[in-house]
Order: structure tokens, then sequence, then C-alpha cells
């Protein structure tokens, strides 16, 4: 599964391949971010998520809802980009952590390909009425909406990342495994060249 940033990116690719459907871009995107509201949630994952999607057949709805789904579907296109490329096979995937630092590396790396971050933030001052009907705790989504306004603020750092791990509800010596699992990915020239990749196989 992808994270936030990557989330908007690949989303922003998949939008515009849906000309004919007239949908709103900043409602799209806070709908293509909002299914791993789940975690600070504490919901399960098949609340906010489909499974077995297709870009094909999305759905003829809101534009948030179009958003969500495609989230779900760059969650499984991605999963299968990855297998396909051995990267759990891997030494460094034998450690339970490597999957979340996996996806903040490929953050930092599609953080450049959308250059328009501000809009992204600004789309978070918008709230809609399918996001209550998933999570009815005002107090909640205005939390996962201002933990993503902090990670598109910025190209992602350190200290970005520990306080979106903690704020997810990780245990406090999470982020410092998870520091020591990307630099150990960030020095690996073969895991990078297949993060790269993803954003041409989306």
């Amino acid at each position: 599964m992808a994270s936030q940033i990557s989330h908007v990116v690949y989303g922003r690719k998949i939008f515009s391949r849906y000309k004919d459907k007239n949908l709103s871009w900043p409602e799209f995107l806070v709908g293509t971010v909002f299914p791993d509201i789940r975690y600070v949630a504490k919901i399960d994952r098949k609340i906010t998520h489909d499974f077995d999607v297709s870009e094909e057949i999305a759905p003829n709805s809101s534009s948030f809802k179009v958003g969500m789904y495609v989230h779900s579907y760059v969650d499984e296109k991605r999963e299968g980009i990855l297998k396909k490329k051995s990267v759990y096979d891997l030494g460094l995937a034998k450690n339970w952590l490597f999957p979340t630092a996996l996806k903040l590396v490929e953050d930092e790396i599609m953080y450049s390909k959308y250059h328009n971050w501000n809009e992204a933030v600004d789309a978070l001052d918008t709230y809609y009425n399918e996001e209550y009907e998933y999570v009815p705790n005002k107090r909640i989504v205005e939390k996962w909406h201002n933990l993503n306004k902090r990670l598109f603020e910025a190209k992602p750092d350190a200290e970005a990342w520990r306080e979106m791990i903690l704020k997810m509800g990780f245990e406090k010596d999470v982020p410092v495994e998870v520091m020591e699992q990307i630099g150990l990915i960030r020095n690996n020239n073969k895991i990078i060249s297949i993060l790269s990749e993803i954003y041409k196989e989306i």
C-alpha cells in the first residue's frame, strides 16, 4: 500500500485519464488520501477500501468516492508491481517495518513529481459529507486532514515522518526503527530503482 504523498502523485496521473467524468481534482484528492484515516480512527481496512478493483470500472459517482476507489486501485496495482519486481524477496524485507519504510522512501522520491503541493494543502481545508459516513467523529477527521497538510507542506524529513508515525498510533520506539530501515533502503540502488519505476507503470 502506498503512503499519502504517493497517493496524491499516482492519483493525479489517473485523474488525468478521467476527463470524461467531469471530476473535481481538489475533492478527488481529499477522497484519495481519505481511506488511510483507518489508522487514526482505529477501524478495519475493509471499511474504507475496495478490493479486486480496476481502473476501468471506477464508480460514476462523486469526485470524493472516485478518489477513494482510485486509492484502492493504486494500493493493489503498486503491490502487484513490487511483487513482480521481487522487492519482498530482498534481505531487507525480513524486517517487519520494511513495508512502512519502503512507503516513506517512495514518498520522498515521488514528492518532486507533483508541483503544486500548496494546492493539495488548500484542498484539505474542505470537508465532505462522505467522510463522516465512514468516520462519524469530527475530531478524528480534522486530525487526519491536519496530518496530511503537515506532510504536504514540504518534502518529508525525519521529523515529519516521526510525527506522522506517532500520531497514527504507533509505539514511541517505532520511528527510530523506521528511520534505520529508511537509511538502509536509501543506500540500496536496486530498491530505489524499483520505487522510481512505479510511477511509469501506474
